[in-house]
């Protein structure tokens, strides 16, 4: 395993080692989709962390500056010895030991997961919180230009992205996959009960991928759904040749779920010669651990 070498003066760090303590306080805390939680943006910001680009061991005269104490050489605070500016400095408390916050190069890291949290549909505060838990794992504080440069990207990614990150899918009509998703796990936050409260429908039909005019075809499906559920809240999806219904169990929804998947058979049928929709209803889990694996399996 290669161990990373730091400035000097700070420990070195094992990248997996700095992934894995974060993982665990974030999982104890408010990150709820366990599968979701490992990209690319933690292995790098975990990467940089690991670098001491966020450690508190700092030059002396950081300390002397902190406790009140008159700094000695030509140095001043903010520039090094070339008179190039330095990170700023935080008081962590009344014997005056401080954090350097990371310079702008150092700062990519966090700005790349920012970016990446707001393109999976991941809410603000929870994706803060995550990046506090790093921190925090390592008996840290979150710096506050580490705070605000990802809530900066979270935000600008939101903005520019709007789509990849709406409730509804554009060819559909019916909710992202994302968003049904966050759905479901509301459901669990809300409810003690919810393997017996709501139902989980599959629609699964013929795969229609190599069809002429596709778009046309998904439009209609998304129609057809939105038509049998309306006004009922029940959260309607896309997976591979399907469509995931998420509903209070009731005799009404049960209904409604037989209606639609005759329409979509006759739909289907037309385009399809022997085409037929099967209507499977999924288990939903007493654990919330086990969604994730549940939303797993209605993705292959």
């Amino acid at each position: 395993m290669t161990i990373l070498q730091p400035a000097a003066g700070i420990r070195p760090m094992d990248p997996l080692d700095v992934l894995a303590r974060w993982r665990r306080r974030t999982m104890s805390a408010d990150w709820r989709v366990e599968a979701d939680w490992l990209c690319a943006g933690t292995r790098a910001l975990a990467t940089a962390f690991a670098r001491g680009s966020f450690d508190p061991a700092r030059p002396s005269s950081y300390s002397d500056h902190f406790s009140g104490q008159p700094m000695t050489g030509q140095n001043t605070a903010g520039q090094n010895a070339a008179g190039q500016q330095t990170g700023k400095v935080f008081s962590l408390g009344s014997l005056g030991a401080g954090i350097k916050t990371a310079d702008t190069g150092s700062l990519e890291p966090v700005r790349q997961l920012g970016a990446a949290r707001a393109y999976d549909g991941v809410g603000i505060a929870e994706a803060l919180a995550d990046v506090g838990a790093l921190f925090s794992a390592h008996d840290l504080p979150t710096p506050m230009n580490v705070t605000a440069a990802f809530a900066e990207a979270w935000v600008e990614a939101s903005s520019l992205l709007s789509v990849a990150i709406s409730c509804t899918d554009p060819a559909s009509g019916l909710s992202t996959w994302p968003h049904f998703r966050n759905r479901l796990y509301e459901l669990y936050g809300a409810h003690e009960d919810v393997s017996r409260r709501f139902l989980l429908a599959v629609l699964r039909h013929p795969s229609h991928h190599g069809a002429g005019r596709r778009w046309e075809l998904e439009a209609r499906i998304g129609h057809i759904c939105a038509d049998n559920f309306t006004r009922s809240g029940t959260v309607l999806s896309r997976a591979p040749d399907a469509v995931i219904v998420l509903s209070e169990r009731t005799q009404d929804a049960f209904g409604r779920i037989n209606s639609c998947a005759a329409e979509l058979n006759s739909l289907l049928t037309g385009k399809f010669p022997g085409a037929k929709v099967r209507i499977d209803v999924e288990p939903l889990p007493d654990d919330v651990h086990d969604v994730a694996r549940l939303l797993d399996s209605l993705r292959r």
